[in-house]
């Protein structure tokens, strides 16, 4: 007969195989939360670069002039009308020739353009 207070070897045992089955459910438990948490980060980091990506090429088509430039180009590149365009080339504001009936403008002319147009609006800021 046991005395009071005292427990049979086998209920010892008992208790710590259930308290390390419970540890064991806890760890899996929280590398399972560490992994989702590793997964969403890795999700939420490859949104970003693509989103990154995506945004810089935007900006690399639309800012990037070919050598010699269309009326199109121009357009693009200011986000004007082709009327606005071709009455910057008719007033000779910026410069261009001709090949056929189409006019041409080479990128340095667009930028010299560019260029003029800063520096008036800088000399309007600081008046």
């Amino acid at each position: 007969m046991k005395k009071s207070g005292e427990s049979e070897p086998y209920e010892k045992e008992f208790l710590e195989l259930i308290a390390k089955g419970f540890r064991l459910l806890v760890e899996r438990r929280e590398q399972e939360i560490r992994d989702e948490i590793a997964r969403q980060a890795k999700s939420d980091t490859k949104e970003i670069v693509t989103t990154a990506i995506e945004t810089e090429q935007q900006l690399s088509e639309r800012e990037v002039l070919p050598p010699v430039c269309t009326i199109s180009d121009i357009m693009d590149y200011f986000k004007v009308s082709r009327t606005t365009v071709s009455k910057l080339i008719n007033s000779e504001q910026i410069k261009s020739y001709k090949i056929g009936n189409k006019a041409r403008v080479k990128r340095e002319w667009v930028l010299e353009y560019e260029e003029t147009l800063i520096t008036k609006s800088n000399n309007k800021i600081f008046r």
